[in-house]
């Protein structure tokens, strides 16, 4: 594409495809019946009728006898073209920047000239469209605090695929543009949002299943909220380092921020030591009681069915959990333990992935 809106046609009879704005200029410049353009064509066009141009100009002011000039200018190349042509073979009015750099216009002329124009720059605005969401997903992405480890896990590559091949299909994100059409979302996507529970013996990929859901929750809606992962040990830490310090995050703080994250990994559910006192199911219930009443989705890993959830943390938090998920979003996950086959090595960072 040229630094400028490229011009295709012809000025009286002198070919003028791939020739951008500056280059036609200058060819009716030559022009023996035409002096030199007065303003540039981009201009040109959005001057009013020479009727109206002519009455502003009685006056006697110079500046409107310049824009009187350029508008009979404009008549007399606007005779050369295609009938209901208004763009003098630029295209089109009204640029605008994408967030790519390329300009682009808001309004296409019918001519041939102006359809071709439409049709090459919607391929720009689709391939904007695409790179701004692209880095919209991968920004929410890094923002996620999730361990590089984790972070391009896919459930295309999990092993899971080979065992059960009928969850990895109903943790894959439903089709895109189905906010207007509420059957459809109402039969694919209600059941696959929301809340889920994994758990199974250590070792066989609960948490990297949980990120790749993570993943197409992500990619589903577009990038354009926030998610936070965290191991339940390392939140506990972490409101512990709270106690005794004058400056910096509150307990309440970081209890909100648990709390109010619009989507929140929490690995390891269960794996915490109790001292008895209490604390460590207080603050948990805190977090997960506070998800569980504004109905905040939440993935949670474990080791531990709900019945032994139940007995280690208290009937309390494990119910929360079930009315979270659902019985239905509540997965034993089995296979092989993974960690006999030596560290995990996804292929990619690039969380948009194919899409």
């Amino acid at each position: 594409m040229c630094s400028r809106f490229c011009v295709a046609g012809s000025v009286r009879g002198e070919e003028t495809t791939g020739m951008d704005t500056k280059q036609l200029e200058a060819l009716m410049v030559s022009e023996p019946a035409l002096e030199p353009l007065v303003l540039p064509l981009t201009q040109m066009i959005l001057l009013p009728s020479t009727e109206k141009l002519l009455e502003i100009a009685k006056g006697g002011d110079g500046y409107h006898g310049r824009r009187l000039q350029a508008g009979r200018q404009r008549d007399a190349l606007q005779r050369e073209r295609p009938e209901g042509c208004w763009c003098l073979g630029v295209g089109g009015k009204e640029t605008r920047s994408l967030a790519t750099g390329v300009e682009v216009f808001d309004t296409y002329c019918p001519c041939p000239d102006g359809q071709k124009l439409q049709g090459e720059h919607k391929g720009l605005r689709s391939k904007a469209k695409y790179e701004k969401e692209a880095a919209d997903i991968w920004a929410c992405w890094q923002k996620a605090e999730i361990p590089a480890l984790y972070q391009g896990f896919r459930l295309s590559e999990h092993p899971i695929g080979k065992t059960d091949k009928a969850l990895v299909a109903r943790l894959q994100s439903p089709p895109s543009g189905l906010a207007d059409n509420d059957a459809e979302w109402e039969r694919l996507v209600t059941p696959w949002m929301g809340s889920w529970y994994f758990w199974g013996p250590v070792g066989i990929g609960k948490t990297g299943l949980a990120v790749s859901y993570a993943r197409e929750y992500v990619i589903f809606y577009g990038g354009d909220f926030s998610i936070l992962y965290r191991s339940v040990p390392d939140l506990l830490t972490e409101l512990r380092s709270t106690y005794g310090r004058h400056e910096g995050e509150s307990e309440a703080d970081v209890l909100a921020k648990y709390r109010k994250v619009e989507l929140l990994i929490l690995d390891e559910l269960g794996v915490e030591s109790d001292s008895g006192s209490g604390w460590l199911q207080d603050r948990l219930y805190q977090v997960i009681g506070g998800r569980h009443a504004d109905n905040m989705p939440t993935i949670f890993t474990s080791n531990l069915s709900i019945a032994q959830l139940s007995k280690k943390l208290g009937e309390r938090i494990a119910w929360r959990v079930v009315e979270m998920c659902g019985q239905e979003h509540i997965i034993e996950v089995k296979g092989p333990n993974l960690r006999d086959k030596g560290p995990a090595k996804p292929k990619a960072k690039d969380v948009r992935g194919s899409l």
